[in-house]
C-alpha cells in the first residue's frame, strides 16, 4: 500500500507537472513553426512544422496514459480488482 501511495504522489509531483510544461511549451513552439512555415536548413528544405506538432500530441497521449495509471492505482488502493 505504501508503494502505491508513493507512486501516486510521484505522479502528481513530477509526472503531470512535467508533461503539462511540455504541452504548453510544445503548443507554443508548434504554433510559431506553423505560422512561419518553418523549414530545415538542409539542401532539400523539409518542413519542420509537422514534426514539431508531434511534441504536444505526445504530451497529451502521455497525460492520458498517466491518468489511466492513476485510476488503476486508486482502484488497487481501494482493494478492488
Amino acid at each position: 500500500k505504501r508503494r502505491e501511495i508513493l507512486l501516486l504522489s510521484s505522479y502528481f509531483l513530477f509526472f503531470f507537472p512535467f508533461l503539462i510544461a511540455i504541452l504548453i511549451y510544445g503548443i507554443q513552439v508548434a504554433a510559431i513553426s506553423w505560422s512561419i512555415g518553418e523549414e530545415s536548413w538542409s539542401v532539400w528544405h523539409p518542413p519542420l512544422y509537422p514534426i514539431k506538432t508531434v511534441i504536444p500530441i505526445t504530451a497529451v497521449l502521455l497525460i492520458i496514459q498517466g491518468i489511466s495509471d492513476v485510476i488503476k492505482k486508486f482502484i488497487l488502493l481501494r482493494g478492488e480488482k
